[in-house]
């Protein structure tokens, strides 16, 4: 793939109404992996635009955007509700909740999901609260188990069991300063905006691995 430089925004910074391409595309995106993250409708992302502390999303250009990944972000407090909040709140007072991220398949392994969620990083750093996300670990998602424990340093905090066919992982990690600023330099866009970067994609791949691991006492 050719190098293209990407466009990174927070749709959620001003709360401003998503436009019905945006909307279109990322429930689209969302939807071709509905089988790890469910279903996404247009009333459920209204709901994450009104309450989510973040839309990130990721284009193509600057003229006609194509959104290629996205991710949805709570930071706490908010009115916003969750099923696995409850076992967050048992351990946090406060948190960053990752609900999803996704990267178009003809764009994964390219960086793009780090540089999405580096605000979401520093956030975690500047407030000392964690960030988290939720995993499914049977049937198993390598991709993002390889993603929390490999690339972000997650620690597994509660195993949970939703249906005879789905487990999930439940991950959560406090950045120091020295992890921002190591964070930072592998994964954040060069050209820095007020709400805006853009970088080019570089091909740096990460391999995924099958590692167990252990929860926390």
């Amino acid at each position: 793939m050719n190098k293209k430089k990407l466009v990174y925004d927070n749709l959620n910074e001003h709360k401003q109404v998503l436009s019905n391409t945006q909307s279109s595309q990322i429930i689209d995106l969302n939807n071709s992996f509905q089988k790890e993250t469910g279903e996404l409708s247009n009333a459920r992302l209204l709901y994450f635009n009104q309450y989510a502390s973040h839309i990130l999303v990721a284009s193509t250009s600057k003229a006609r955007p194509e959104i290629i990944a996205f991710a949805i972000a709570i930071q706490t407090p908010s009115r916003f509700t969750h099923p696995f909040f409850s076992i967050l709140s048992q351990n946090f007072p406060h948190f960053i909740f990752i609900e999803r991220i996704i990267v178009h398949p003809e764009h994964q392994r390219l960086n793009i999901a780090s540089s999405l969620i580096a605000p979401l990083i520093a956030q975690s750093a500047q407030h000392q609260i964690p960030l988290s996300l939720t995993v499914n670990h049977i049937p198993p998602n390598l991709p993002a188990l390889n993603f929390a424990l490999s690339r972000l340093k997650l620690k597994p905090i509660q195993q949970s069991t939703v249906d005879d066919e789905l487990s999930v992982t439940t991950f959560a990690h406090t950045f120091s300063e020295e992890e921002l600023s190591a964070f930072q330099e592998l994964y954040t866009p060069k050209k820095s905006r007020k709400n805006r970067v853009e970088h080019p994609q570089t091909h740096k791949t990460q391999k995924q691995t099958k590692k167990k691991f252990q929860l926390l006492p």
